[in-house]
């Protein structure tokens, strides 16, 4: 594909960890929701939730009842901890600061489209991002209980985007598996040496560096 006449059609962002550091504030959640439960259980809970950002809050639940405790959980049951989640860290989140260079990237006008693709509950990212301000910015904003992969999927088919054109800016190995399995681009939000994101197509530091990256990549095959 010619880099001359190349135009991206669509960014897709992850939020946790992209738009705002507010992976500390999830994590600080899951041990406060089981806080009444066996620590070494909860912290085995966290070294899963810090290993696999991009899974919604009710995967890791259900992983925690049925893989650490070792006991069935109800869909009823999953559902009231993933509230009474959301209400322990919403504001947290909220109150977050943003990764540098996001609120000036999610608030500039762009010649493409942009989505949010989260892990987190889909009503609970929308309040979020009214509240601060930079809801208008994204053309649909889009979380869990559906999996990250099918909300990619979903975007594409729905807007006839190109894959080609099209790129997922994340900070996890699940964001890019799910930009992988939708075989779409796909930009690491992680720090230098990370393992997982030399499987990526670029590496930024922050979303500082999110044009030169889009440019860097722009015309190459996915």
């Amino acid at each position: 594909m010619d880099r001359q006449t190349f135009a991206w059609r669509a960014v897709l962002l992850d939020f946790d960890g992209v738009i705002l550091e507010s992976n500390a504030a999830r994590t600080e959640g899951f041990r406060r929701l089981f806080s009444d439960h066996p620590a070494s259980a909860v912290e085995a809970l966290v070294r899963y939730h810090e290993a696999n950002g991009g899974l919604s809050r009710y995967h890791k639940i259900e992983y925690f009842f049925r893989e650490i405790l070792k006991r069935d959980v109800s869909p009823a049951e999953r559902d009231r901890h993933a509230a009474r989640f959301s209400a322990l860290v919403k504001q947290t989140v909220i109150d977050s600061p943003y990764v540098p260079g996001a609120r000036k990237f999610a608030r500039r006008k762009h010649p493409f489209s942009m989505h949010l693709v989260s892990g987190s509950d889909q009503e609970e990212l929308r309040e979020i991002c009214g509240r601060l301000g930079i809801a208008a910015s994204f053309a649909g904003i889009f979380g869990s209980p559906t999996p990250k992969i099918r909300n990619v999927c979903g975007i594409l088919a729905a807007h006839g985007y190109e894959a080609g054109r099209t790129v997922l800016v994340g900070d996890s190995r699940n964001d890019l598996e799910a930009a992988r399995a939708n075989g779409i681009f796909f930009i690491a939000r992680a720090p230098a040496g990370a393992a997982w994101a030399a499987d990526g197509d670029a590496r930024i530091d922050d979303l500082l560096g999110l044009d030169r990256a889009l440019e860097t990549i722009a015309g190459r095959s996915v």
